[in-house]
């Protein structure tokens, strides 16, 4: 059986760009990856990330919430599609 982490590395292998995040928590630095999909049959993006078990669950959340998503990824990224 699969680990989460190949579950996250291999599903929806549609258009897709990722970032690597180091949380900076009281407790420790986190390392996250952060993924933004695109579905054109749908007519979404959206994020997935992918936070490895650590002693500040609760921390990485608040840190992932606060964080300047639109910046991060995607911001310039421009697709034609021809007909």
């Amino acid at each position: 059986m699969a680990t989460l982490r190949e579950y996250f590395d291999t599903d929806n292998p549609v258009m897709r760009e990722h970032v690597e995040w180091t949380l900076k928590l009281p407790d420790g630095d986190v390392s996250v990856i952060a993924k933004m999909h695109y579905d054109f049959t749908a007519n979404a993006k959206y994020w997935s990330v992918f936070v490895p078990a650590n002693a500040d669950p609760i921390g990485v959340v608040t840190s992932l919430i606060e964080k300047p998503w639109g910046e991060a990824l995607g911001s310039d990224l421009q697709i034609e599609v021809k007909e």
